[in-house]
């Protein structure tokens, strides 16, 4: 195999420094574990956190076998992204320390509240309302605004990694999870025929909060322990705006300075 050539970027100096890399877990033709490698090796880090909580850790261990590769060749999901761009990352570079910084109480959330279904049960039974025409006017353009925006989202999450970190990404994310949880709140907690959903989308947009704060609490916990490294996170670009908003204050309390990938350069303040 032959090793990868040397970075263009500088050897990096000085203080802590972290960068907020959001990317997509599931591979796709604009951003494949390569180019996410790629960009790891412009970046250099000392130190790679990961969206995965410690459970985690043995299976990044291991390395892809034939078993994986048959599920993938019978039809099966790729291995994510990250999980292969580490691997090959610290192959060349061992002396590279990874960490997760996932909430640790996220899977049990999950199982505890059905957050990984009763969404799409909830937007269910607002497509059926829309369909029989059971929504008010100004509940029609809240649902409106919500698909607009997931759309923009989704399409946005088939390019390339340069354009997930951006302030324009940033901000498309931020506007389609206020819709999420409050325009679509709304027509909950008003509609009759969703009362039965009301406790848990209360839940579910108590949960995004919950978890993203708890994240960046890990990161920022990181970060006292490896000072005068370059930290580079990679999250799901849907998180990558909460997490810059949890991080930026804490700066100058924790001595780091976050830095965006696509110039390297940091960050404003405010």
């Amino acid at each position: 195999m032959e090793k990868p050539a040397p970075s263009s970027t500088a050897a990096y100096q000085g203080g802590t420094q972290l960068v907020v890399l959001g990317t997509t877990h599931a591979p796709h033709a604009n951003l494949k574990p390569d180019s996410l490698y790629a960009a790891l090796e412009i970046l250099k880090p000392d130190v790679i956190l990961f969206e995965r909580d410690s459970a985690y850790i043995p299976q990044l261990r291991r390395s892809p076998g034939l078993p994986q590769a048959l599920q993938v060749a019978l039809g099966g999901s790729a291995p994510e992204n990250e999980g292969q761009a580490i691997r090959k990352y610290v192959r060349w570079h061992p002396a590279t320390v990874w960490q997760p910084f996932e909430w640790n109480r996220r899977n049990a959330y999950h199982r505890q509240y059905g957050i990984l279904t009763k969404p799409d049960e909830v937007m269910q039974r607002l497509r059926q309302l829309r369909a029989t025409q059971q929504l008010a006017p100004w509940q029609l353009r809240s649902l409106h605004t919500y698909d607009s925006l997931s759309t923009h989202l989704n399409m946005l999450a088939q390019l390339p990694l340069d354009s997930l970190n951006t302030t324009a990404a940033d901000s498309l994310a931020a506007h389609r999870q206020h819709a999420q949880y409050q325009l679509l709140g709304k027509i909950v907690a008003a509609h009759p025929a969703l009362s039965e959903f009301r406790a848990f989308y209360q839940i579910n947009e108590a949960y995004w909060g919950i978890r993203n704060r708890a994240m960046a609490r890990n990161i920022a916990a990181w970060l006292v322990r490896y000072p005068h490294k370059r930290l580079v996170v990679l999250t799901g670009f849907n998180h990558r705006y909460y997490l810059l908003h949890e991080l930026r204050p804490r700066q100058k309390a924790l001595h780091f300075t976050l830095v965006e990938y696509a110039t390297l350069k940091p960050l404003p303040a405010h």
